[in-house]
């Protein structure tokens, strides 16, 4: 009954301070008009903007914002939440993630010293 585009939401390595957004939209596939309600991110990383209305006809989209901005001072490299968008019944989750730069090393679990004595 719902079409969610994109499916999930992944800000990618941003920095911290500026403010990203992107749009997404959810469109009711049913045959059915119904109204379309979204649950923000609960996260204070993440915001939902969009503009709740009335009933949305078979075909029809309702578009939404999510914006991500990180603080400069949080010591942490991942976040993830996710907004959830409710028609009737359904309920579908639309998952959110993000992270800042940061270097991943890799070591790897064998060390070769060639032939030793």
């Amino acid at each position: 009954m719902l079409n969610i585009e994109p499916s999930s939401i992944d800000f990618g390595s941003i920095e911290p301070g500026s403010l990203y957004v992107v749009t997404f939209s959810v469109r009711n596939v049913g045959k059915v008009a119904q109204r379309i309600r979204l649950q923000a991110p609960k996260s204070s990383i993440f915001a939902l903007n969009y503009v709740p209305t009335g009933v949305i006809a078979p075909g029809l989209d309702l578009r939404a914002e999510v914006e991500c901005l990180i603080p400069k001072e949080l010591h942490e490299h991942v976040f993830s939440d996710k907004v959830v968008a409710f028609m009737g019944d359904e309920k579908v989750e639309i998952p959110i993630t993000a992270a800042k730069p940061h270097l991943k090393l890799d070591y790897p679990t064998t060390l070769n010293l060639g032939n030793l004595q």
